[in-house]
């Protein structure tokens, strides 16, 4: 299974990596990952077209982003961006560093298209982020 992590890296700056969730047969049926601890959820709802301008992750926890209905678009400061459908996700951990919001830190996100964006998050402890990060020998922004 492929998801993505969007993070802060040592330079302070938001970029996504790619990250495969590895399943592990249970049974002929079933695979599952690792259980991870989590410590609640929230459901979202944006109207159509909506654009959430520059921002970071709140620092206590990252969060699990997965799309329920409609489009998702994240953007970077370098340009590029993100495109997530219903049922795809990614691991929201751009954490702001140091005590003021700078220009060249966060990410956008916005509702393409005609419908609504619907998306469910699952907050998980900022560490089991790092750890993550960390088997893809990836630092973070401290």
């Amino acid at each position: 299974m492929k998801t993505k992590i969007l993070y802060t890296d040592q330079t302070g700056v938001a970029k996504f990596i790619d990250y495969p969730v590895e399943c592990k047969p249970v049974n002929e049926r079933v695979s599952l990952s690792d259980v991870t601890s989590s410590t609640g959820f929230q459901f979202r709802y944006s109207p159509p077209k909506i654009f959430n301008p520059w921002h970071c992750t709140v620092r206590e926890s990252a969060q699990w982003v997965i799309v329920t209905s409609g489009q998702m678009r994240v953007g970077l400061r370098d340009g590029s961006f993100e495109d997530f459908l219903p049922g795809e996700m990614f691991l929201s951990m751009d954490i702001q560093p140091g005590d003021k919001f700078q220009d060249h830190q966060g990410h956008t996100s916005q509702a393409v298209g005609e419908s609504a964006l619907e998306t469910f998050f699952v907050k998980v402890p900022y560490s089991e982020g790092l750890q993550l990060l960390s088997k893809l020998g990836i630092k973070s922004a401290p």
